[in-house]
C-alpha cells in the first residue's frame, strides 16, 4: 500500500511539473506589447491642388521601435471611397521611406482625393494609418 501510494504521489507530482512546463512556454496573447510606430506625410501637402497629368509624389517616412512589416498606400475619390491607386510595400526595417509617384489621370471632373498611408506593425494584421487629402482639377 506504502509503494501505490508513493507512485500515485510521484505520478502527480510529475504531471504537475508538465502542467507548469506547458503554461510557462505557451504565448500568453495578453502580455504581448504592440509595437508603435509613426507615420510623416511631407507629401503631397495637404489641401495641394494637381492637374491633369501632374505627377503627385508620395513622399514621407515611417518610425518604429520595432521592425516594420512594409506598408500600403490607398488613392480613394473621397466622396464615394473608390479606388484610384493602391501600392503595397512589403519592407522590414525600423524606418522606412516612402518615395513613390502618381501621375494624375482624372480629368472630368473636380475630385477630393484621400491619401491613405497604413504601415503593417506585424504579420497579425496589427497597423497604423494616417490619412491627407488634396483636389485633382480638370
Amino acid at each position: 500500500m506504502k509503494n501505490n501510494k508513493s507512485l500515485i504521489i510521484s505520478l502527480l507530482a510529475i504531471s504537475a511539473l508538465f502542467s507548469i512546463f506547458f503554461v510557462s512556454c505557451s504565448k500568453d496573447e495578453n502580455t504581448h506589447l504592440l509595437t508603435t510606430a509613426s507615420i510623416i506625410i511631407d507629401s503631397p501637402l495637404s489641401s495641394s491642388i494637381y492637374s491633369p497629368n501632374d505627377t503627385v509624389k508620395i513622399s514621407g517616412t515611417i518610425t518604429s521601435d520595432s521592425t516594420l512589416h512594409g506598408y500600403q498606400i490607398y488613392l480613394r475619390n473621397k466622396a464615394d471611397k473608390s479606388s484610384i491607386a493602391i501600392f503595397n510595400v512589403h519592407e522590414h526595417a525600423t524606418q522606412i521611406t516612402i518615395d513613390q509617384f502618381w501621375v494624375n489621370t482624372i480629368i472630368t471632373d473636380t475630385t477630393d482625393v484621400e491619401l491613405e498611408i497604413i504601415a503593417a506593425l506585424d504579420h497579425d494584421g496589427n497597423s497604423i494609418g494616417k490619412k491627407v487629402s488634396f483636389k485633382c482639377i480638370p
